[in-house]
C-alpha cells in the first residue's frame, strides 16, 4: 500500500469518527434551533383578519389561541421526522391555509422551521383510511408529548384535539371519550414510546366520531 492509500485511509476514518460522534449533536442543534424559531415567529398581522372573516364569532383572544396552536403543529410535525402527521382540528387547519395564501411569507417560514418547504396535504393526498388514521395517532402521540400528557393514558385532550369543540367551530372536529380510547388502544398495540408515532402494521380504523372520518383530514410532511 502507498503512502498515499495510507494516508487517504486514514482521512477517511478520521472523517468518519467526527460524522458519527458530532452528527447527532449538529442534528438535536439544528432541532432546537427550527424548534424555537416556530414559537418564536410572528404571523402575517393580516393573518388574523382573514381567520375573523372566515369565523366571525372568533373573538381576538380565540384567534391567538388558533395561532399558537398552529405553531404547536408545525413543532410536532418538526418533531416527527418526516412522518405525516394529520391535523386535528378545523380551524386550525383553515389558519394554515390562509397561511399558505402569504406565499412569499410562508416559504421564507418553511425554509427557516423546516429546511424545505412544507406542504399542506389535502385527505385525499394522504390515501387510505388507514395511512390517515396513522397520521392522527402520529399527531394524538406528539402532541400529548408537547404538553406533557402520557399519549397512552391520559384522559384529557390535547388543545389541538380539543380546540374546535372549545370554539364551537360549524364542522369541527370534536373527539369523543371513545375517540381517545380507540386511539389508545391502536397506540399500545402497534406504537413504541421510542419511535414517536411508529405504528406498524395493519391499524383498524376507528371510525372517529370527528368531522373527518379516520383522522384530522389534512396533514403535512
Amino acid at each position: 500500500m502507498s503512502d498515499l492509500s495510507y494516508y487517504a485511509g486514514v482521512g477517511v476514518i478520521v472523517f468518519l469518527l467526527i460524522f458519527f460522534i458530532f452528527y447527532p449533536n449538529f442534528q438535536n442543534y439544528l432541532f432546537k434551533k427550527r424548534k424555537n424559531f416556530i414559537k418564536n415567529y410572528t404571523f402575517p398581522k393580516r393573518l388574523k383578519s382573514t381567520l375573523i372573516k372566515k369565523h366571525p364569532h372568533l373573538s381576538d383572544d380565540d384567534v391567538n389561541l388558533v395561532l399558537e396552536q398552529l405553531k404547536n403543529y408545525f413543532i410536532i410535525s418538526l418533531q416527527a421526522k418526516g412522518k405525516m402527521v394529520a391535523m386535528p382540528s378545523v380551524v386550525v387547519d383553515d389558519a394554515w391555509h390562509e397561511f399558505l395564501l402569504f406565499t412569499k411569507e410562508y416559504q421564507d417560514f418553511s425554509k427557516k422551521a423546516f429546511g424545505r418547504f412544507f406542504h399542506h396535504h389535502p385527505d385525499e393526498a394522504i390515501g387510505s383510511n388507514n395511512k390517515m388514521y396513522y397520521s392522527l395517532i402520529v399527531a394524538w402521540e406528539l402532541a400529548c408529548i408537547l404538553e406533557g400528557l402520557s399519549p397512552k393514558y391520559t384522559n384529557f385532550l390535547p388543545m389541538l384535539f380539543k380546540i374546535d369543540s372549545l370554539l364551537n367551530i360549524k364542522d369541527g372536529n370534536f373527539y369523543t371519550k371513545e375517540d381517545i380510547k380507540n386511539i389508545q388502544k391502536n397506540l399500545k398495540e402497534f406504537g413504541s414510546d421510542d419511535s414517536i408515532g411508529g405504528c406498524g402494521g395493519s391499524i383498524a380504523c376507528a371510525g372517529c366520531t370527528s368531522g373527518h372520518s379516520c383522522g384530522g383530514g389534512c396533514g403535512g410532511s
